[in-house]
């Protein structure tokens, strides 16, 4: 016998239209890094070649806020409602996970939240190594260097830079497993709310990360 569609309800309402309360808080009150040249650029947290691209007397920390911020800042709304989405469709009563399983809405949420996780854990690691490093080590007077009075300021940086990587990181696993489910023969979408808002968040990564692209392009 088949379950029951779980319809959306006014808690599911409220959970969706608060979550992004925590993305304008972050987005609103905590401003956009700007840190020395040599800093934007430790491990590779920027694209090959943009730095040699900055004009002679434009600020650097201009131009990476230009080429970064705008889309940067959409991640964490969309990463809220990805959020929202998942806690609402864990939420009874709710389908046998035979079925949700295949469900491209949940997929995309689950793996969206896993890949973003994977990214920001790396580079908070990539962080603590360096900032470690350059406690025991310091850099010779006049390089660049992690500031040992402001750890917190300088993790702040990296999350930065990790949503800004997150964007791309998690519209490629949409997509890839959104093509698995297709070929594989398990794209079962629900007919319900729930279902839809999950792959219209799915299609909004997608479509966050070729807009990135295509200002790239334009650029």
């Amino acid at each position: 016998m088949a379950s029951p569609i779980r319809k959306l309800d006014r808690r599911d309402g409220l959970i969706f239209m608060l979550s992004p309360m925590v993305a304008v808080l972050g987005v609103v009150l905590v401003p956009t890094p700007r840190l020395p040249i040599s800093a934007y650029n430790v491990g590779g947290l920027l694209p090959d070649g943009i730095l040699d691209q900055v004009p002679a007397g434009v600020s650097v920390s201009t131009t990476i806020d230009t080429s970064l911020n705008a889309m940067a800042r959409l991640v964490p709304f969309l990463t809220a409602w990805t959020a929202a989405l998942w806690m609402i469709r864990m939420r009874r009563p709710r389908a046998p996970w035979r079925r949700m399983i295949s469900q491209p809405g949940l997929a995309a949420c689950s793996v969206g939240l896993l890949v973003l996780a994977v990214v920001l854990a790396t580079h908070l690691v990539r962080w603590a190594a360096i900032w470690g490093w350059e406690a025991i080590v310091p850099s010779p007077p006049g390089s660049w260097s992690f500031s040992p009075e402001s750890p917190l300021k300088d993790a702040w940086s990296t999350i930065y830079f990790g949503f800004a990587e997150g964007r791309t990181r998690i519209a490629e696993a949409v997509a890839a497993t959104w093509l698995v489910m297709l070929l594989g023969g398990w794209w079962r979408p629900e007919k319900s709310g729930i279902d839809r808002l999950g792959r219209a968040l799915g299609a909004g990564w997608i479509v966050l990360m070729i807009a990135g692209f295509a200002e790239s392009f334009l650029d």
